[in-house]
């Protein structure tokens, strides 16, 4: 007989970044309701504390925290050692949220002058 598996809920609040995460959320639940129904567990979170700020205020609490942006990428389709595409929506999100909290970002900078 078909096992049944109760329904999962996902706590996730709508917010600016629900169009970066929404493709990641979707993966996640997918995966997370496969596993979920295999195991036999009733119930999957997904907890996304960021959800709520900008790309900005993400931005500046990271540098708050000590974040050398120079060491992160957000790029979908990155260029040899790591050089960012600057077209893929990722890092146009990453560009626009940079260009908001008014930092200039470390990454691009890394890169200048690489074609």
């Amino acid at each position: 007989m078909p096992r049944t598996v109760e329904p999962i809920t996902v706590d996730m609040q709508a917010g600016r970044l629900a169009q970066d995460l929404e493709r990641y959320a979707q993966k996640a639940l997918d995966l997370g309701a496969t596993r979920a129904a295999v195991e036999g567990h009733k119930r999957l979170r997904i907890h996304a504390p960021l959800i709520r700020l900008s790309k900005a205020q993400i931005i500046h609490q990271g540098i708050g925290l000590g974040v050398d942006y120079g060491l992160t990428s957000s790029c979908y389709d990155p260029g040899p050692g790591g050089q960012p595409c600057g077209e893929c929506d990722s890092c146009l999100l990453r560009a626009r949220g940079f260009a908001e909290a008014g930092v200039t970002d470390p990454l691009v900078g890394r890169f200048a002058g690489i074609e």
